[in-house]
């Protein structure tokens, strides 16, 4: 089995730590669904209730389970591809009119949304990660 933040060490119990990712998953995830729910109201695109707040947990689980799966990231280079995803999808998003691709602009965003929880997670429940050497 593959193991969640390889060369980290926990600071917490096990609980601790699912309930603190499970609260800034939804945090996180509800926060971007109202920022997208009030630029959807102001620009009057097409929305979808409950479609605001999908599309948004499914990119931010795949972005934070991507960072979690691979070798751990530099806070830099997390920075960078949170950014990157999340400014693509914002630029998509006010660039399209249509259903699908305003969903679609939500899952990218939710994935550097997710990318940020992931790094928040391990800042805050778990210690530095010691990548072994080798020589």
């Amino acid at each position: 089995m593959v193991t969640y933040f390889r060369y980290s060490k926990p600071k917490y119990p096990v609980r601790t730590r699912l309930v603190g990712a499970v609260v800034l998953q939804l945090v996180g995830t509800g926060g971007l669904a109202l920022i997208f729910c009030l630029l959807d109201s102001l620009t009057a695109k097409p929305t979808i209730s409950l479609g605001q707040f999908l599309p948004c947990l499914a990119g931010g689980v795949v972005g934070f389970h991507v960072v979690a799966f691979r070798r751990p990231f530099t806070d830099g280079q997390l920075c960078l591809v949170a950014t990157s995803f999340l400014a693509f999808g914002a630029f998509y998003w006010l660039a399209s009119n249509s259903l699908p691709d305003l969903l679609l602009a939500r899952l990218i965003a939710g994935f550097g949304l997710g990318v940020v929880i992931a790094g928040t997670f391990r800042r805050r429940f778990l210690e530095s990660p010691v990548i072994p050497r080798v020589r």
